[in-house]
């Protein structure tokens, strides 16, 4: 019995990750949150106008609800950094009050990742 024959593009599909694994390749997506700006930032004081200032314009916005609480809005900070096999993502998820524009607080999170392959 013959062995399987193997395309030519599956050869060079093959060459091309290796090549690509040993390069050390960065990727940056988005612009990291600005915590260190957070300090300016009063619960109950600061305006949108005010978190604007200090961090810039969200890259989203979103929603929050928790039982026993009113509905509130979530203004979103975040990057990844992509390198090699190693992904880092950032996020800063600033809570509004959105009947009164006024910031209540905000959680800050951050993750590493090692991407394998699924065999």
């Amino acid at each position: 019995m013959c062995p399987p024959r193997r395309s030519p593009l599956r050869h060079a599909a093959i060459v091309l990750l290796a090549a690509l694994s040993a390069c050390s390749v960065t990727m940056h997506l988005g612009t990291p949150p600005p915590i260190d700006k957070l300090g300016a930032l009063r619960p109950g004081v600061s305006t949108t106008a005010d978190i604007a200032a200090a961090l810039g314009a969200p890259q989203g916005q979103g929603g929050v609800l928790m039982p026993g609480n009113p509905a509130e809005t979530l203004w979103v900070y975040e990057s990844q950094e992509i390198e090699g096999t190693s992904v880092h993502v950032r996020m800063l998820l600033v809570i509004v009050d959105p009947a009164t524009g006024r910031y209540l607080g905000h959680l800050w999170l951050r993750s590493g990742q090692l991407l394998t392959q699924k065999q």
